[in-house]
């Protein structure tokens, strides 16, 4: 399902301990496959239960060691391909998460969990693939959270991995309150305010500024 470019680029990631990189391209073929075959058994109506547990603990331990890899600054040239697997991993957790479940449901971001929606858009944008970003982002969905902070860094989050910069600018985070909750999630909160309040910063003025003249 890769083209030949991105397959090459899929294997430049650096090897695993039982993992040779020559093998990821398959190995991520093959969990599109099945999530797809799940697909199909769901929509016959198949009452079969469906156990995807092997695929999504699999792909977690391979996104986990990445992205530990990404932050601790390991094979920094390989940086970008580490983040596409990754990505692509956390991609595929995201869509069995949605097998079965509401077509609407709210990414999950709080205290414990950041959504698997989240991670895998952030992870294709630090992969410098914009259009994979887009892609993963259509998943990002805010309604339903009840908490404003929560909620808005969802949008914003969204907005920032499809390029809608201008909308980001136009957060307005004074507005927003913090949830009423135990200290553990207000200061999760809290760090999530200030998150919010940064990503202006992060975008770039003049790119920010021929998007919005184009």
């Amino acid at each position: 399902m890769f083209d030949p470019v991105t397959a090459a680029f899929i294997r430049a990631a650096p090897p695993l301990p039982g993992l040779d990189p020559s093998e990821l391209v398959d190995e991520l073929t093959s969990a599109y496959i099945d999530i797809a075959s799940a697909r199909l058994a769901l929509g016959g109506g198949d009452g079969q239960a469906l156990t995807l547990d092997t695929l999504v603990a699999r792909m977690s331990r391979l996104a986990d060691t990445y992205e530990g890899q990404i932050v601790l600054g390991l094979n920094p040239d390989h940086s970008r391909s580490a983040a596409f697997v990754a990505g692509s991993a956390r991609q595929v957790i995201a869509q069995v998460a949605r097998l079965g479940a509401a077509e609407d449901g709210t990414t999950r971001l709080d205290e414990d969990v950041v959504g698997a929606e989240i991670a895998s858009a952030l992870l294709f944008l630090i992969a410098e693939r914009s259009s994979d970003a887009f892609e993963a982002a259509r998943d990002i969905r805010a309604a339903g959270e009840p908490n404003a902070i929560r909620r808005a860094l969802i949008l914003a989050l969204g907005r920032f991995a499809r390029g809608q910069f201008s909308e980001i600018v136009e957060i307005d985070v004074d507005r927003e309150r913090l949830g009423d909750s135990d200290d553990y999630s207000r200061a999760a909160d809290l760090l999530f305010r200030e998150l919010l309040k940064g990503f202006p910063f992060t975008i770039d003025t003049q790119l920010l500024t021929g998007v919005l003249s184009s």
